[in-house]
């Protein structure tokens, strides 16, 4: 199962004070080790979408796993504390059955379609199409495709631009798991 968190801010938020703030709340080199039933974890910021947003993949083995006060005590659910509310102009929280979350390389974006039921290759591209199982629901069914960038570069801009609502996403860190950590570079990072 894929457990996503989306969201976005108002244009008063800078990315740097946004990732301290939810790098320190809920450390994506923790949630793999601490958390039982999480086995993957990252990060993406929007390439395309105004006001800035963010997007969070986790592999996660049912939904009972966002509930657990394990999770809790490793950060989950406090998302929309009091200093952020103010900041945030949505927030969806949903968990798809059907796959584990893909790992995007650095070197690649993520497409995220949603739709009220999966579509054939649109504009070419092969995506992965999830039921929405629990939580929010924002959508019935969400698409996803990983894009290296060298491929995303040959995709053809007016194809693209012709897919309502195509949200494209840049990793912020690599996928992380209890057997391939967060490497150092990122730890202290912003």
């Amino acid at each position: 199962m894929i457990y996503i968190v989306e969201c976005a801010l108002t244009v008063n938020q800078t990315d740097a004070d946004w990732n301290r703030w939810y790098h320190s709340m809920k450390p994506p080199h923790i949630l793999p080790t601490a958390v039982p039933g999480v086995s993957s974890t990252q990060r993406f910021k929007g390439i395309n979408i105004n006001p800035p947003a963010y997007f969070a993949m986790y592999s996660v083995a049912s939904a009972e796993v966002m509930r657990s006060d394990a999770y809790r005590n490793a950060g989950g659910g406090r998302f929309q504390t009091e200093d952020w509310k103010p900041l945030i102009t949505f927030w969806h929280r949903d968990l798809f059955g059907g796959a584990d979350a893909p790992d995007v390389p650095m070197d690649a974006i993520l497409l995220v379609l949603d739709r009220a039921a999966p579509e054939p290759s649109p504009a070419g591209i092969t995506f992965q199409w999830l039921p929405a199982v629990d939580l929010d629901r924002s959508t019935p069914y969400r698409g996803l495709a990983v894009v290296s960038n060298a491929d995303a570069a040959r995709l053809p801009l007016d194809t693209l631009s012709t897919l309502k609502g195509l949200r494209t996403f840049r990793p912020v860190i690599p996928q992380v798991t209890s057997e391939r950590p967060l490497p150092a570079a990122y730890l202290n990072q912003p």
